[in-house]
């Protein structure tokens, strides 16, 4: 049974890098949420959310999609299973506690971060209780990385012994990234992350008998995201917890957090 799902956001990775119906390159950038769902044998797209009048006109122009102002008249509308929240950071506490309220509405992907601090991260699992929630921490769900964490978790160059993390950008956005990611890779540790200049971000997993770098940046290789929808659904059916969880998210902004933290006081 194909599922009703409502996007929440209508910038760049909610729909701008896929104006398009023609089969997506395998530059990460093009893949949307959007694109994604539109497309997706499981999944009907009802309509798309944004504040902005200019946004939500441009959106329906291009797409053909129902648009909303607010979530609370679209969720009373569309009746949704799904709530893709892709909005700023500042914004998915209060959205995500929105849509989980609605009785409808069955599982939420948030992008990430997953919020600002902790606390919301808090309040969000708690809302979500009994709902699937997943975290768009798109590494997670991507080939190389999966085959990578298969790789490690073999043991075929002995155990992990360390690892790294190097990233560009800003702590809260990308850092949550870095962390995730070596959580991902190899577990509570140890391992450290490290902001950098340039556009980077590359993870370093040093084991018994050796070390692998996999430099990933912007170019994931393309399905991460229907991968990501193919586990929410799954989820909605079984009730498994799903690979990149609210948990998991909310320790990815503590982690980030903590080591923006240590790395300012020795500045």
């Amino acid at each position: 049974m194909r599922q009703r799902a409502l996007l929440v956001g209508l910038g760049a990775i909610g729909w701008r890098w896929s104006q398009t119906d023609a089969p997506r390159s395998n530059n990460a950038a093009n893949e949307t949420h959007y694109h994604t769902m539109k497309h997706h044998a499981g999944i009907d797209l009802t309509g798309g959310v944004d504040v902005d009048a200019g946004a939500r006109k441009e959106f329906q122009q291009a797409t053909g999609t129902l648009v909303y102002p607010d979530l609370a008249s679209a969720l009373t509308d569309a009746q949704p299973a799904i709530v893709t929240i892709a909005t700023p950071p500042q914004t998915h506490a209060a959205l995500v506690c929105e849509a989980a309220a609605c009785p409808s509405v069955k599982a939420i992907i948030c992008e990430k971060p997953m919020a600002e601090s902790v606390s919301d991260c808090k309040r969000m699992i708690a809302a979500c209780s009994g709902k699937t929630m997943i975290i768009g921490h798109q590494r997670r769900y991507e080939q190389r990385h999966r085959l990578l964490r298969a790789f490690i978790r073999s043991e075929a160059m002995g155990k992990p012994v360390a690892g790294a993390c190097t990233f560009s950008g800003g702590w809260l956005n990308n850092g949550t990234h870095a962390a995730d990611t070596m959580r991902f890779l190899v577990g509570d540790g140890p391992w450290s992350i490290y902001q950098a200049k340039g556009e980077v971000f590359s993870a370093w997993v040093s084991t018994e008998h050796g070390s692998i770098i996999l430099s990933s940046g912007g170019n994931l290789v393309p399905g991460y995201l229907k991968a990501m929808y193919d586990d929410a659904l799954e989820c909605m059916e079984t009730g498994r917890t799903p690979e990149c969880s609210g948990e998991d998210g909310m320790e990815a902004v503590r982690l980030a957090l903590a080591a923006q933290e240590s790395h300012e006081a020795a500045a």
